[in-house]
């Protein structure tokens, strides 16, 4: 329903050169708005006073077509768009006879005296979601208590709650209008989720180019273990510093092997069973660093999709308020609310399938690297025993 109210220019309402001063037409649209409460039978003060409610204009976007003049006779024409939560969006014109002299966007939040976001009482919010279905033109429609323009002026993005800080997202269901619009703990939820999915997809990405080089160092020692060239000097080529995990466990044996000759040549008594345990010590290492960050991937393959279902039952808690607030079963006041929840399970599994598919995968390739680190000792502990006994 639309609402009209008329006014007179006075001579105060001008500047010298005789027509209306811009910033008067924000007056005139004020005056409009206060008469709409009065018609729709609300009693600002106690709305004040009992519901603790307020409401600042957040938002103007105004364009002036043609300018009025002293002595004119206008019309404010006050149409209602949408209502929301703690949010309300209408339009208002100004207009001479048939002429648009004036138009304007206005959002208006409600606030607490402190300042601070506030629902719309219900009784008043009916009262506008009625009034604005309606689509007829009329004398009765809504307005309500509005507060002091300083308050809208110091709030800032973060004062408001998720619906009132949508602002323009409002219908946008992108990943970042879900995120932005989610509450403090959704949105906490939702980070630690991206950041586990990215941590553990770092180390994914090392862990696979690792066992990928590690898979080819260990087969071009092997070439080279098994060319025929003599041990001796194949290990001064490697030096005292090998790089790669089957030059190091190589190199511990044969450092093993030549701290067990006595000077005159002579074996020391158990060099079989030391050499085996250096090389053992040299492989848990290497596979320790092999599985070094697995145990991350498992943990969030375990945990994301409880974590991500805290959120989703969260963020539903927060729908089933919502409705409670409203008084509506309405699927479009609960639907932003549930599809913020429905994002943070989505991340959790985002985050877990990765990580469990990863896990399995890297674990059975790191004890296949590693089978081959033992099958190699065992070969080369052979060679050695075979040097031992001859």
């Amino acid at each position: 329903m639309n609402h009209e109210f008329r006014l007179r220019v006075y001579y105060e309402d001008t500047d010298l050169a005789g027509i209306v001063y811009y910033a008067n037409y924000l007056k005139f649209i004020e005056r409009a708005r206060t008469e709409f409460v009065r018609e729709l039978g609300v009693d600002q003060a106690r709305t004040k006073a009992v519901d603790k409610v307020v409401f600042a204009v957040r938002r103007v976007e105004a364009d002036f077509i043609e300018p009025a003049r002293f002595d004119d006779e206008l019309t404010v024409t006050t149409t209602p768009l949408k209502v929301t939560g703690a949010r309300i969006l209408l339009r208002q014109s100004v207009s001479r006879g048939e002429a648009l002299l004036f138009e304007a966007i206005v959002t208006l939040v409600s606030l607490t005296d402190a300042g601070k976001p506030a629902r719309i009482p219900a009784k008043l919010r009916r009262s506008l979601a009625l009034t604005s279905s309606s689509g007829q033109t009329g004398r009765f429609s809504w307005h309500f208590p509005v507060h002091s323009a300083k308050d809208a002026a110091r709030m800032s993005p973060k004062q408001l709650g998720p619906s009132e800080r949508a602002g323009p997202m409002e219908g946008d269901f992108s990943f970042f209008a879900l995120f932005w619009r989610a509450s403090f703990v959704v949105q906490i939820v939702m980070v630690i989720l991206l950041i586990a999915s990215f941590w553990a997809w770092s180390i994914i990405v090392t862990k696979l180019l690792a066992y990928r080089n590690a898979r080819s160092e260990s087969t071009v020692f092997d070439q080279a273990f098994w060319s025929g060239e003599p041990l001796d000097e194949l290990y001064q080529e490697i030096g005292e510093v090998p790089e790669g995990a089957s030059e190091k466990i190589f190199a511990a044996g044969m450092l093993e092997w030549r701290r067990s000759h006595k000077q005159d040549g002579a074996l020391i008594a158990g060099a079989q069973a030391r050499i085996d345990r250096s090389m053992d010590v040299a492989i848990a290492k290497e596979a320790e660093d092999l599985n070094k960050g697995l145990s991350f991937l498992a943990t969030v393959g375990s945990t994301a999709p409880f974590v991500g279902l805290f959120g989703t039952v969260w963020g539903i808690m927060r729908s089933f308020i919502e409705i409670a607030a409203q008084e509506s079963t309405n699927l479009a006041v609960v639907a932003p609310g549930i599809a913020e929840a429905l994002l943070a399970t989505g991340l959790g599994l985002l985050a877990a399938i990765p990580a469990v598919i990863f896990y399995n995968k890297l674990s059975a390739d790191s004890d296949r690297i590693v089978a081959g680190y033992e099958a190699f000792a065992d070969e080369f502990a052979t060679i050695l025993s075979r040097q031992l006994d001859s």
